[in-house]
């Protein structure tokens, strides 16, 4: 993998082929969510910070994603909603080990469980972060003017 594009595209795949995935959103911003209509199980990525670096002479870009899968679930239904944490864990657990088996930089960070319940069903998450280093140019190049 050496840029976003690429990330995204590895990213897009393990949504889209995951039999457990109904639904794969790559947005800009948490803003954006307020305006989508969730499926069941849906995968969700927003880019949100970056870093650029020159440590020990090797010059990467560091990529930090909010990733976020949400379930609904029938309200009020306490069996339901384990099983809906659980398999969100499950689910978080394989894309880590998915980006691993590809050999990618990347690193996961802690994992934070939320539910929020409506008059007819509630919606249980996971979220958590994944950090990808990407190669850049080194500084020898010449710098466009």
């Amino acid at each position: 993998m050496t840029n976003l594009s690429d990330f995204y595209a590895l990213v897009k795949s393990f949504a889209e082929d995951h039999m457990m995935v109904n639904q794969f959103l790559f947005v800009g911003s948490e803003e954006e969510l307020d305006k989508i209509e969730f499926e069941y199980k849906t995968f969700i990525v927003i880019p949100s910070t970056s870093n650029i670096s020159r440590t020990l002479n090797r010059p990467v870009y560091t990529l930090g994603f909010d990733c976020i899968i949400l379930d609904k679930y029938p309200y009020d239904n306490e069996v339901s909603m384990m099983k809906t944490i659980e398999e969100n864990l499950f689910l978080a657990g394989q894309f880590q080990d998915y980006l691993f088996q590809q050999n990618e930089d990347i690193e996961v960070g802690e994992i934070s469980i939320d539910n929020l319940g409506t008059d007819t069903y509630n919606i249980s998450s996971v979220m958590f972060t994944v950090e990808a280093t990407f190669g850049r140019a080194p500084y020898v190049k010449g710098i466009a003017s």
